[in-house]
């Protein structure tokens, strides 16, 4: 299953997986950093993965997986034990609300209390949990997974192989108002765009994603994205990007492949960021970004720029202390 080599006793029971720190006899764990090996030495798992090269004997009936990448055998093993929803029918609960001229697949699995409005196209595999909500003319791409209490609004399309989790809201209005000269007022401006979602997107639990004002908000290929985000109307965000949890993107962002965005960061509107850029937690980006890199702060800046300046700060306590003592010195010799 690992593609890893078996080190020590082959016949032991594997009844549940912890971590090293936790584990005990009949657990499977892995350790990866030099900074848990205390608890390997004294761990009683019966089944430890470990990476190539460790100078360690097993105990009698225990068992190690010596492994290039022991995370990655790791996770080979999550994705077996992980439960599976098997579609192999057309399985719909009786409680479903379906228009007839929605276009469903022989192959889907449908939970109690959905709702699909007119014109959907489900492709096959689609799996659609308890009180979701699909609205009019949506489009949802094969073995994609729709978590219960999800609102999908009309004219969204969402590719192949997406997870979408409990709570998400694609397609709501995106905030767009008209300021009124007169008395600053607010009239609503009608959004007419769509959200489309490309293949192997994963947007986590209570994510919105506002359609466009006109054309599409667009979240590209491969990108995963935390729970607690906002994406804002017309944002295109790139191919395998990560978004970490309570961050938000105002409207018509675009962002490049392969970016990192931290927790809690923040991007004004309209705004380019370069392919690779990483912005590390609460960092707060009022300008484009041009060239891949790591960047942090409030202004957003460059990372050892930020870091230096964050250093100057957590010290001005004592250099305004020392400011005061040398103004003192400079006066008494003024005196004199």
């Amino acid at each position: 299953m690992t593609g890893g080599e078996l080190l020590g006793s082959t016949d032991v029971i594997i009844s549940g997986i912890q971590g090293i720190e936790d584990a005990a006899q009949g657990d499977l764990t892995f350790y990866y950093s030099e900074k848990y090996s205390k608890f390997l030495s004294s761990s009683d798992a019966s089944c430890v993965i470990i990476p190539f090269g460790v100078n360690i004997t097993p105990k009698p009936n225990q068992a190690f997986i010596a492994h290039e990448n022991p995370h990655a055998a790791l996770v080979s093993i999550l994705n077996h034990l992980a439960p599976k929803i098997e579609i192999s029918t057309y399985n719909v609960h009786p409680s479903a609300v379906i228009e007839s001229n929605a276009s469903l697949p022989e192959k889907i699995h449908i939970e109690a209390h959905v709702s699909i409005g007119k014109n959907c196209e489900i492709l096959p595999g689609v799996i659609i949990m308890a009180n979701a909500t699909i609205m009019d003319n949506v489009k949802i791409g094969k073995n994609t997974m729709i978590y219960p209490n999800c609102v999908i609004h009309s004219d969204t399309e969402i590719g192949d192989n997406c997870i979408v989790y409990s709570g998400v809201v694609i397609g709501a209005d995106g905030f767009g108002y008209l300021e009124s000269d007169v008395d600053g007022t607010y009239k609503k401006i009608p959004q007419l765009g769509n959200v489309v979602i490309e293949n192997d997107v994963e947007i986590g639990a209570n994510s919105t994603v506002d359609r466009a004002l006109i054309g599409s908000t667009r979240i590209m290929q491969g990108t995963k994205i935390d729970n607690l985000v906002h994406i804002a109307h017309n944002c295109e965000i790139g191919i395998n990007n990560a978004i970490a949890a309570q961050s938000g993107f105002s409207g018509s962002v675009r962002t490049g492949k392969n970016c990192k965005f931290g927790g809690q960061i923040g991007l004004a509107g309209h705004l380019e960021i370069a392919d690779e850029v990483v912005l590390l937690a609460q960092s707060g980006v009022s300008k484009g970004i041009t060239k891949k890199g790591t960047y942090f702060g409030s202004p957003a800046k460059e990372v050892q720029v930020a870091f230096k300046q964050e250093a100057i700060l957590r010290n001005l306590p004592e250099m305004y202390k020392d400011l005061a003592i040398i103004k003192k010195k400079l006066s008494e010799i003024d005196k004199h």
